[in-house]
C-alpha cells in the first residue's frame, strides 16, 4: 500500500489536496464541463469546508463558477422563464421594455436613479387632494349624458362607473352572470385589457385579477335605486 500523502503537521491529504510551500493549503477539482479549478485557504480545516461545499454544489447540479461568465441577458432570460404566475399582460410588459430597452444595449445605467430626489425639489408631488363628486355635480353629469347625443349611447356604462366606482376595464368585462339584480349587487372577477405581443401589436383579452384583494364584490349605488333597472336593463 503506498504510503499517505501528510502536511507538515502529519495530517494525512485527501486526494486533491495540496500544501504549498509558503504552507498554505489548496484543492483542486473538475467541474461538470471538465474544467479544473483550485481553491485555497490558510488552514486545512478551512479548505475542507470548501471542499464540502463545493462537493454539494456539484452533486446538486450547482455552477458555482456562473456568475463569473454569466451575462445580464442570460440572468434575466433565466429569471423570467422561471416566472410561471406572472399574467401574460405583465410577462409580455416585461418582456418588451428589457428587449427594446436593455438587451438591445440602449439603457447603460438606470434611467430612475434620483429621479424621487429631483421630483422632491421640485414639488410637483404636492398635488392638492382629490375630491369626489357632490350630489349636485352627480345630478348634472347624469343629466348632461342622458340628454347627449354623442354620450346618449355610453349612459349605461357611465352610470355603472358613477355608481360603483369600478375601473374601466373592470366595467367593460362585465357578464350577465356577474350581476346579482335580487341584491343590486355585482362580482368583480375579471376585467378587459389590451396586451401587447412582442411583435409590436396588441389585442384585447379577458384575465383574472392579479390578486385576490383584485376580486370583490361591490354594492351597486346606494342612493341610485334604479340602477340595475334602468342602468343595466338599458344595455
Amino acid at each position: 500500500m503506498a504510503n499517505s500523502r501528510k502536511d507538515s503537521r502529519g495530517y494525512v491529504l485527501k486526494t486533491g489536496e495540496f500544501q504549498r510551500k509558503d504552507g498554505r493549503y489548496s484543492y483542486s477539482y473538475t467541474d461538470k464541463e471538465g474544467k479544473r479549478h483550485t481553491v485555497y485557504e490558510n488552514s486545512l480545516a478551512e479548505l475542507r469546508k470548501k471542499e464540502r461545499q463545493i462537493i454539494r454544489d456539484i452533486e446538486d447540479g450547482i455552477d458555482a463558477h456562473a456568475p463569473e461568465k454569466i451575462t445580464l441577458n442570460d440572468l434575466w432570460d433565466k429569471y423570467i422563464g422561471q416566472k410561471y404566475d406572472l399574467k401574460p399582460t405583465t410577462r409580455a410588459n416585461y418582456k418588451y421594455c428589457y428587449d427594446r430597452y436593455v438587451r438591445d444595449g440602449l439603457l447603460r445605467s438606470n434611467p430612475s436613479d434620483g429621479v424621487m430626489a429631483e421630483i422632491k425639489k421640485s414639488h410637483v408631488w404636492n398635488i392638492s387632494k382629490k375630491c369626489a363628486l357632490t350630489v349636485v355635480q352627480q345630478k348634472a353629469f347624469t343629466n348632461y349624458i342622458r340628454e347627449s347625443k354623442d354620450y346618449q349611447g355610453w349612459t349605461p356604462v357611465l352610470m355603472i362607473l358613477l355608481g360603483t366606482g369600478m375601473r374601466i376595464g373592470e366595467c367593460l368585462g362585465l357578464r350577465w352572470d356577474d350581476l346579482d339584480f335580487e341584491n343590486r349587487t355585482i362580482s368583480v372577477n375579471h376585467n378587459i385589457t389590451d396586451r401587447p405581443y412582442e411583435d409590436g401589436t396588441c389585442a384585447k383579452h379577458i384575465q383574472t385579477p392579479k390578486t385576490r384583494a383584485g376580486a370583490c364584490r361591490i354594492s351597486a349605488d346606494k342612493h341610485g335605486k334604479g340602477l340595475f333597472s334602468e342602468t343595466v336593463g338599458g344595455i
